[in-house]
């Protein structure tokens, strides 16, 4: 917990929440991804009672349980949330099963030495989030105790998002709109965001001038005048570019892959300390803004409709009619550094037959290899969990093998 002006307060909960505290009651941003710990650290500055919650999206990292809402709220708690907020938190509810699969994927590469709870609605152990009582359209202004606070919508991240001003303190929390990375703009476990909304909101921060910049993730706060000035300049530089590329190039008609072979920040950005893709990459940013404006048809006759790609794949292996040939073909192009190739020409093998135990051992070490290369955290929980499945198949092919010997 950290001190960020005289009444205000920030905390680092791996989702990061704050509060104000005025003479009438505490104003708090976000739940801290709903850590009791969140509450305790707020008594800690003051006993006066929550008046408002306000939500900078509705993610479950961002919203509170019912049950944990309950433990400190009363009859005058009001929770303040862009009015899509609602809509996101049932999507929630109907997908439960779906998320809570996708995100131990997604999050496999935080912590690859043990499997991650489902936390979302629907997950066991509590019934839901609390949903907002009061939501707004574009901007929302109340005051409480002598203090100010402004809300605008933004669509970044989400479709739903809230930028939280405190003028009188000087105070920006940005939510999800800036997590001390390159943003997460391109999620391939989750819907497209939106870059244009992205840097036109991180503009409209720069020009409220805030003293005090607090992420929705990260560690650091902003709060140097030259480092809230880099930090914002090099993600609106950085969201631009790769925008305008994509629009570029899909006005000029080129397909997806080739976007996505060649977009790369510009040399001016890519060492930039707020950009780092520890978190999400370039390349999913593209994929996202195209997805965004033209869909998911990539322009190929044969991904017009679904194909079993096994059954593809159990043809092109009877022609080439030599298994140790296409493990081999894998490997020459691993080698050559050409990963996403061999990769691709090893799963011609392993779909037409997933038991193929030196296809699976191939791929184990492709897995590990990147799992060494590879420093983002959307892109490893792939790779854990394929070389995690891998590594299960192998130790039961040895064993049978050995029962058969």
């Amino acid at each position: 917990m950290e001190q960020i002006s005289d009444t205000g307060y920030w905390i680092n909960s791996m989702s990061n929440a704050g509060w104000v505290i005025t003479e009438e009651g505490v104003v708090l941003i976000d739940s801290g991804a709903n850590r009791p710990e969140v509450i305790q650290a707020l008594r800690r500055t003051t006993d006066k009672p929550i008046r408002y919650v306000i939500y900078t999206h509705g993610h479950g990292d961002h919203t509170f349980t019912v049950e944990r809402y309950e433990e400190f709220a009363d009859a005058d708690t009001r929770v303040v949330a862009h009015s899509l907020v609602p809509e996101r938190l049932s999507k929630y509810e109907m997908l439960a099963a779906h998320i809570a699969r996708t995100n131990q994927v997604q999050f496999r590469g935080s912590r690859p030495n043990r499997p991650l709870a489902p936390t979302g609605p629907g997950a066991p152990g509590h019934s839901g989030r609390k949903y907002p009582d009061t939501v707004y359209d574009g901007e929302f202004h109340f005051s409480l105790g002598g203090r100010r606070f402004d809300l605008f919508h933004a669509r970044a991240e989400t479709d739903d998002a809230t930028i939280v001003s405190v003028p009188d303190e000087g105070i920006i929390f940005a939510g999800d709109l800036l997590i001390g990375a390159w943003p997460n703009l391109g999620n391939p476990y989750k819907v497209p965001r939106y870059a244009l909304g992205w840097y036109e909101a991180l503009e409209r921060i720069q020009r409220l001038e805030p003293r005090v910049v607090a992420p929705g993730h990260g560690q650091q706060l902003v709060t140097d005048p030259a480092d809230i000035r880099q930090c914002l300049n090099d993600q609106i530089a950085g969201l631009r570019y790769v925008h305008d590329e994509v629009v570029r190039r899909m006005n000029d008609g080129e397909p997806l892959w080739k976007m996505v072979a060649e977009i790369h920040l510009p040399p001016q950005l890519e060492d930039s300390p707020w950009l780092e893709q520890s978190y999400s990459r370039v390349e999913f940013a593209v994929t996202a803004i195209w997805r965004g404006y033209g869909g998911w048809y990539d322009g190929d006759p044969s991904d017009l409709f679904a194909v079993p790609r096994a059954d593809v794949a159990g043809t092109l292996r009877g022609l080439i009619g030599n298994d140790d040939a296409i493990v081999g073909a894998a490997r020459d192009l691993w080698s050559a550094g050409k990963r996403s190739q061999g990769l691709e020409v090893l799963q011609v093998l392993l779909r037409a037959n997933p038991e193929h135990v030196d296809g699976r051992r191939l791929r184990l070490q492709f897995m590990e290899t990147l799992l060494t290369e590879d420093k983002t955290l959307m892109s490893r929980g792939t790779w854990h969990v394929f070389a995690e499945a891998d590594r299960e198949f192998l130790a039961g092919a040895g064993e049978q093998h050995e029962t058969t010997a």
